[in-house]
């Protein structure tokens, strides 16, 4: 069963109070099949250039309960994302992607304008919450690792290659007297 500390949260999101209250994140509902699952993110982590723009996706199936509201949102280290980025540097927005026979998926996007230090420090959690169940999984981001290192092996690599084929190439063609100085 959810906590109630879930249920206070949910029905403070819903009447629109989200800035006036701390989030909570709710523990999982391991007992039942939950109504909602939370497919991507898969408590995992993804690489980002500094200054970069990013954008990734919550996603959740859902079967239809048509008595029952599922929010999905973000949490950045625990707060709410409008807390986490007070400028328009961090957005969220979520949306119902697909519907199908027995459910419909529901996504809940963050984008980022710019990709700073603290969003490497900081652990972004997607919750999915219900009267029913509650699903948390975070996603981390990571500094892209640079490819200049492997960029100059490899062109030096294919320097290389080309050097000895083309070595190759004027000791043949000497033996042969094609060319003589």
């Amino acid at each position: 069963m959810v906590t109630l500390v879930a249920v206070l949260s949910m029905i403070c999101i819903s009447f629109g109070s989200i800035k006036a209250m701390t989030p909570t994140i709710p523990s999982s509902n391991t007992a039942e099949t939950p109504i909602a699952q939370i497919l991507y993110p898969n408590n995992n982590s993804i690489e980002a250039q500094l200054g970069s723009k990013l954008n990734t996706t919550c996603k959740v199936w859902t079967e239809f309960h048509s008595t029952i509201e599922i929010l999905v949102y973000w949490l950045a280290n625990g707060s709410y994302i409008e807390d986490y980025s007070r400028s328009s540097r961090v957005r969220e927005r979520q949306t119902i992607e697909k519907r199908g026979i027995k459910g419909h998926y529901i996504k809940a996007e963050l984008s980022f304008s710019e990709v700073t230090n603290e969003d490497f420090k900081t652990s972004f959690i997607c919750v999915a919450l219900s009267r029913q169940t509650a699903e948390t999984r975070f996603l981390q981001i990571r500094p892209a690792v640079s490819n200049i290192a492997l960029n100059i092996v490899v062109t030096l690599a294919v320097l290389s290659c080309a050097i000895l084929a083309f070595l190759h190439l004027f000791k043949s063609l000497k033996r042969k007297n094609y060319l003589d100085f």
